[in-house]
């Protein structure tokens, strides 16, 4: 499989997510245990949200090798790469495909104390750490982690933007109906239309204005909201019967934070369950 052909199964970032690329060696295990685990801890308790380092090695649930790896790289909220002295070439490889495919605000490097770059990696920007002392460099990988997913933030924050942009009336109509689930269907044919305008109905059925035409009007802003990636179609196939309804995708649960109608917490609670060809920011 090669990186050109490569489509991750999750279409989005895993914002729990700190993917640690470094030699598998046992001499470099203290740097993950005594370095990067409490600095990425660090870097959670100061965000105040959840982060997990994950490592391959040891890993018993790593079944695919290069495809877990290449997964793992696209779809991790900060991927952090430890230069070695001695240079180990699949540490090299896998992080030059996150320079090629991935946002460097995304990546945090550290280097060991007599690294030596070469040319083509000189004018990278890497943190250096000393071997001996592991413990005294936590508080700047810390920092490091927490301006990466900060920076990060910000250009997504500037989707959520363009995204909200978009809306129009109609559909903060769904907005502000649907935002409390996860997931909800319309159903189409039979009592379907009745039974969404009595749901409906039980929010605003005091407002003949707003129920008039209030299906086929909301069916046309989920459309539109697809269009926009803030919902995404799920479908399940029950012969002879086909189940559908529609997720908030990892952009649309953005829109609703920002709106503050659900919490972050939520959010991440939602990515977790939704399938995973709608994890995406974009």
């Amino acid at each position: 499989m090669y990186t050109f052909n490569f489509k991750p199964t999750l279409r989005g970032l895993d914002p729990e997510e700190v993917f640690v690329v470094m030699p598998f060696e046992s001499r470099y295990d203290a740097v993950y245990a005594n370095l990067i685990q409490p600095g990425v801890s660090g870097a959670a308790a100061r965000l105040g949200r959840t982060l997990n380092p994950y490592r391959t090695k040891g890993d018993p649930r790593t079944t695919s090798g290069w495809i877990e790896v290449l997964e793992h790289l696209h779809t991790a909220q900060v991927v952090l790469g430890v230069l070695t002295r001695k240079t180990n070439p699949n540490v090299q490889y896998e992080l030059g495909i996150a320079h090629a495919t991935q946002p460097i605000q995304r990546q945090v490097l550290l280097a060991e104390g007599n690294y030596k770059p070469a040319f083509d990696t000189k004018d990278l920007i890497f943190m250096r750490y000393s071997p001996t002392s592991l413990s005294s460099h936590v508080d700047e990988l810390t920092l490091r982690i927490v301006t990466a997913i900060s920076e990060w933030k910000a250009d997504t924050e500037q989707l959520v933007r363009h995204a909200i942009a978009k809306i129009t009336p109609f559909e903060f109509e769904i907005v502000m109906i649907w935002a409390h689930a996860d997931h909800f269907a319309v159903g189409t044919s039979g009592s379907g239309p009745d039974a969404y305008e009595k749901e409906v109905a039980t929010l605003h059925g005091s407002d003949s204005r707003f129920m008039d035409g209030v299906f086929i009007r909301h069916c046309g802003a989920i459309g539109k909201l697809q269009q926009n990636g803030l919902l995404g179609l799920s479908t399940e196939s029950k012969p002879p019967i086909v189940e559908f309804s529609y997720y908030w995708t990892d952009l649309g649960n953005l829109v609703l934070v920002t709106f503050g109608l659900i919490p972050e917490q939520e959010r991440v609670r939602r990515y977790g369950i939704m399938p995973p060809h709608l994890r995406r920011v974009t």
